[in-house]
């Protein structure tokens, strides 16, 4: 069955909806990994979610041409890997782009630091890296007023902590801006 580009975006917030996932990040996610087209393949990864046989398998993905099933796999393993790094949207997407098994990566969870990329490998360092702040920055000018208000309504409520969803993004976003002006 053929699918309309509308079709797939509205998929991919579903997915996003019932998994936790931020759908703007969602959006700008399966943008960059496939650009919504579900026969998209770049070496061993395949489909609108850019699956490798390996990771299919892990979360019994058949059929990685299947927007329906890749979309659900896709959520279910943004999820898994949100889990596993506290929430940050940051190296949850590292984790997807170049394996979430880095220690690295971990590293920087465990004590809520930014990533130091100098220690990766070249390649993670240059299209991973790239591939973060490109999702991060598509999703950031959706949200910058979001963080605007998060930040005054933190400081008037420093009692309470913010988590998940939105809080998470928002916390990524500003690691984000730490590295990219750090950068400079």
């Amino acid at each position: 069955m053929q699918h309309t580009k509308a079709q797939l975006m509205q998929m991919t917030r579903d997915a996003a909806r019932k998994y936790g996932i931020d759908e703007n990040l969602g959006l700008a996610q399966i943008k960059a990994e496939s650009a919504f087209r579900v026969n998209a393949n770049s070496g061993q990864a395949y489909g609108i979610a850019q699956f490798t046989p390996p990771t299919a398998a892990r979360y019994n993905l058949q059929d990685r041409s299947d927007p329906v099933a890749s979309l659900d796999a896709w959520g279910r393993y943004m999820r898994d890997l949100l889990q596993m790094f506290g929430g940050r949207y940051d190296l949850a997407l590292a984790g997807y782009n170049s394996g979430e098994n880095r220690k690295e990566y971990k590293a920087a969870a465990a004590s809520n630091r930014q990533v130091n990329w100098n220690v990766l490998p070249a390649r993670v360092q240059t299209e991973t890296r790239s591939y973060v702040s490109k999702i991060l920055g598509d999703v950031g000018g959706a949200i910058a007023n979001a963080a605007t208000s998060a930040g005054h309504y933190a400081k008037e409520h420093s009692e309470q902590v913010v988590t998940g969803g939105a809080g998470a993004l928002l916390l990524g976003l500003g690691l984000l801006l730490l590295v990219s002006k750090g950068q400079k």
